[in-house]
């Protein structure tokens, strides 16, 4: 029972335990949609076992994921952000 439960909730985009997270930062992260068409940059909300994942920007584009993320962590300008440089410049179903 409980391996079903984990294994529902690696599905859901909003859980801390979903398994397509290509990056964590702070308030943010970027995943793999379910659906696998796109990134989806999301930020926490809530706290403890109420904690979720709403989205902020839905991309298809390294360069607008680039962007966005950059906007979101103006602070870390300067900062690089490899795991996210190294994606293809289109979303590609076959590299995720």
């Amino acid at each position: 029972m409980l391996d079903a439960v984990h294994s529902q909730l690696e599905t859901r985009e909003t859980s801390d335990a979903y398994s397509r997270v290509i990056t964590i930062f702070g308030r943010h992260r970027v995943v793999v949609g379910t659906c696998k068409h796109q990134w989806i940059v999301q930020r926490a909300v809530g706290k403890g076992a109420a904690r979720r994942w709403v989205a902020v920007g839905y991309l298809r584009t390294r360069k607008g994921l680039l962007g966005l993320w950059h906007h979101l962590h103006r602070a870390e300008a300067c900062e690089r952000w490899p795991e996210l440089e190294r994606l293809p410049e289109h979303f590609c179903k076959e590299v995720v």
